[in-house]
């Protein structure tokens, strides 16, 4: 869940259009969600996921809009929260996650980073590499 401070949430979505992006089948329903946010967290507004068995307490107990859950887990969903069945609820969350937090899933400008510059005609950039200055690289 991307930190509010730096970084804009998009949204709120409903859950036809986050149903198009995670492959779910989106029940017949207005709610719209807001955010995204974990188990223990959540409110009627936001979208959580379960994928782990030992969590079974705190699902038992959230408070979220809506949970991302396999389907031998949407029985353990509580009243009042719409269970989205998937496959894979971790990457379905990954997935939708993107959409809330677009700039968050491009990557930001590392504080410090390299405003302006040249490179030489030969040289490449992998951005997937961390480089802090003072570092060897080979």
């Amino acid at each position: 869940m991307a930190d509010p401070r730096f970084y804009q949430r998009s949204g709120p979505f409903r859950l036809d259009e986050l149903a198009v992006e995670a492959a779910f089948e989106a029940p017949q329903t207005d709610l719209k969600l807001s955010d995204i946010a974990s188990l223990d967290t959540a409110g009627a507004s936001e979208l959580s996921f379960f994928s782990n068995p030992k969590l079974s307490d705190q699902l038992a107990a959230t408070q979220a809009g809506a949970v991302l859950v396999k389907a031998e887990h949407a029985d353990l969903c509580p009243d009042g929260t719409v269970s989205l069945i998937c496959d894979n609820p971790y990457r379905a969350m990954a997935e939708i996650s993107q959409l809330f937090y677009p700039l968050a899933a491009r990557g930001r400008h590392m504080p410090g980073g390299i405003q302006d510059g040249h490179l030489g005609r030969m040289a490449q950039i992998n951005f997937a590499v961390p480089w802090l200055p003072g570092e060897d690289r080979e």
